[in-house]
């Protein structure tokens, strides 16, 4: 069994590997590339409207007016990046569980944690999906808030048994089970 304690970087890799998958489907669409390219035909639109709008009798003020709207959005985006680390700092300390150590362990058929608490045995094929970057695995059972397992605590091998485990009995990454 391995030991590990959910960790502030572990939070703040989870919450923007979930922003990240947002930007991915349908909804990433609507929510953020269409946004995304307004903002920035905005942009162009201003500084053309500065610099060539005098010639042909436009008002540069409208210019200004694009360009304002332009920045206001890129900082939005830039301090949501910014202070994710606050925001996961926020919750890492109002979750007093977060801290609690947990013992992982796993073989073909299951995945079993325990702490002080619980003790919970999963089989691979119970979760809905799964998700991974460098810093983490994110299972998600039952639609529910996901499993986290930082990669700081495995060797490479053992990452790669759980990735073997996952493909072949989950599924592809990120691809929802009916």
């Amino acid at each position: 069994m391995i030991e590990f304690t959910i960790q502030e970087q572990d939070i703040v890799a989870s919450i923007r590997m979930r922003r990240k998958r947002l930007r991915a489907g349908i909804a990433g669409i609507f929510l953020f590339w269409i946004p995304m390219a307004i903002t920035l035909m905005s942009g162009v639109f201003g500084v053309w409207l500065i610099i060539l709008g005098p010639y042909h009798e436009l008002s540069t003020g409208t210019g200004y007016w694009f360009l304002g709207f332009f920045a206001y959005f890129i900082i939005l985006i830039g301090l949501g990046y910014a202070l994710t680390p606050v925001f996961a700092r926020r919750i890492y300390n109002k979750i007093g569980f977060a801290t609690i150590p947990v013992k992982l362990d796993w073989d073909y058929e299951k995945m079993v944690t325990e702490d002080r608490y619980a003790k919970s045995s999963v089989p691979w094929k119970d979760f809905d999906r799964w998700y991974e970057n460098h810093q983490l695995f994110m299972l998600y059972y039952r639609k529910l808030v996901p499993r986290i397992i930082p990669k700081r605590i495995l060797s490479e091998t053992q990452i790669a048994d759980i990735r073997r485990h996952l493909q072949e009995q989950v599924g592809p990454q990120g691809i929802m089970r009916k």
